[in-house]
């Protein structure tokens, strides 16, 4: 099994959905072409072909063709919808009404803007035979442009899921999405105000999406609270328009009693505020990715005839603009919330210098952190140094850092310092310019004798829980 859905060490780790479809089925074709009895007992394994590919039109992916085998040889496994649409949908064999299996997940990616229509049109035709015993993941990506480079505007009626469907399949969608045990959407809007979650659900993730205002971001919030079992929840880039006017007394607080990992990526301040503020507290781990987002507020432009928005920073003495670590607002919302990972990504092309007084600031701010993470930063002397754990006073007891990106100047000073922690895993980018003023290869046996688990990585690539760039297979 690990020979067709596991990737060699050379290979990415999360792929997206189309590359890891062609991957899957190009080793499946080396695997039967080895011999006629390895032939034979690859089309008898059905464990092998339960991904069933849907990437019409696609050239060098699967094909139709492919699918159907896949379903034949599957047997009574499980099956996993992977589709990949490239240009308009039009359902074909085995995707027509008549004919469609029911699945155990379904995950639809779209390689074009506009696409809603689509997926709508392709879930209309994959709800019919679904059953809420049997789907029990649904993740869906609508391919759209990067969020920093295009006005964020609210959704228009016809950009969500459902605008096109009648209401008996609106009913049967809605039916199915309350049953879940995972849902995953990118660029992907639904009325969240009709969705009721079960006890089923566990895993939650919104990503890329542009909610409207404060009101519209507690709809949200009330459709998660529903989840009472829900374990792992995701919000990354999610977006919600702050109104001047409005204050935060009359909050709501959701009970999430079963929350293992709220991970809160490139959101920004009202947002973070308002997700931060609305959770009750428990024992999960609250892990947050600051960007340059996370310094400002999103407003909804003033003049009436414009749906565009207007953002307004925190005035505070420093935060990433003026190559800080994170403003003081921020730094204040992240103390009162009991944090246990920070990730710090500079955004930048050209990573801007730690700031050691700010570090270290943060870090005796954040007493209960326990993992900090840096990405396309540049580190001297005293910004290591600033890492160094004091034998007294508020200062966290670290038990996981990892530097990518930017490089580490005297970098035959980090073993001494990360000692002074607890550190239990360490991860450094693998690329031969990240360790400078040292012997390199002395550095890294250094940090293995202190730290049990220290690793070489390629950037964010081989770290599950903050690499969303490309839509996975799941």
């Amino acid at each position: 099994m690990n020979v067709v859905f596991s990737p060699r060490p050379d290979e990415k780790y999360f792929p997206s959905v189309a590359d890891a479809l062609k991957r899957i089925f190009r080793r499946l074709h080396s695997l039967l072409a080895v011999c006629s009895t390895w032939r034979k007992v690859g089309i008898a394994l059905g464990q092998l072909w339960c991904v069933i590919p849907a990437t019409e039109g696609i050239s060098n992916y699967p094909s139709l063709e492919a699918a159907s085998l896949a379903i034949q040889r599957s047997g009574n496994h499980p099956l996993h919808l992977a589709a990949v649409l490239s240009h308009h949908y039009d359902p074909a064999p085995p995707f027509l009404s008549s004919t469609i299996p029911q699945f155990t997940s379904i995950n639809i990616a779209t390689q074009f803007m506009a696409s809603t229509p689509d997926i709508s049109r392709m879930l209309k035709g994959l709800i019919r035979s679904q059953s809420p015993s049997v789907l029990s993941e649904l993740s869906i990506h609508q391919y759209e442009p990067h969020m920093d480079d295009s006005p964020l505007q609210p959704p228009k009626s016809n950009e969500f899921i459902d605008s096109s469907m009648s209401a008996q399949h609106r009913d049967r969608l809605t039916t199915l999405i309350g049953s879940l045990s995972a849902l995953r959407l990118r660029g992907v809007y639904i009325h969240w105000e009709t969705i009721t979650f079960s006890d089923k659900l566990v895993e939650f993730h919104l990503q890329s999406v542009v909610l409207g205002n404060t009101a519209q971001l507690a709809k949200l919030l009330q459709a998660i609270g529903s989840a009472q079992q829900l374990r792992d929840l995701r919000l990354v880039s999610v977006v919600a328009f702050a109104d001047r006017s409005e204050t935060l007394n009359a909050q709501q607080t959701i009970s999430l009693p079963k929350l293992q990992s709220l991970l809160l990526e490139n959101l920004s301040f009202n947002v973070l505020k308002q997700v931060l503020t609305s959770i009750a507290p428990g024992s999960h781990q609250i892990k947050v990715a600051l960007t340059p987002r996370s310094e400002r507020t999103h407003f909804r432009s003033d003049h009436s005839d414009s749906d565009e928005s207007v953002d307004e920073f925190l005035d505070d003495e420093f935060g990433f603009g003026e190559g800080g670590v994170v403003s003081k607002s921020v730094l204040d919302l992240l103390a009162s919330s009991n944090v246990h990972t920070i990730l710090l990504d500079a955004h930048k092309r050209e990573a801007p210098w730690v700031q050691a007084p700010k570090l270290r600031s943060l870090l005796r701010s954040l007493p209960s952190l326990k993992t900090l993470i840096m990405v396309s930063w540049k580190w001297d002397l005293g910004a290591i140094r600033a890492l160094e754990r004091p034998d007294s006073g508020s200062f966290p007891n670290l038990e996981g850092l990892c530097i990518v990106g930017g490089y580490i100047t005297d970098s035959n000073r980090l073993p001494h310092e990360v000692a002074t922690h607890s550190l239990q895993t360490m991860i450094l980018d693998s690329h031969p310019g990240t360790l400078v003023g040292g012997d390199r290869g002395q550095i890294a046996r250094l940090l293995k004798r202190v730290v049990p688990d220290f690793r070489l990585v390629r950037g964010l690539e081989q770290m599950d829980e903050f690499n969303y760039d490309s839509w996975r297979l799941w």
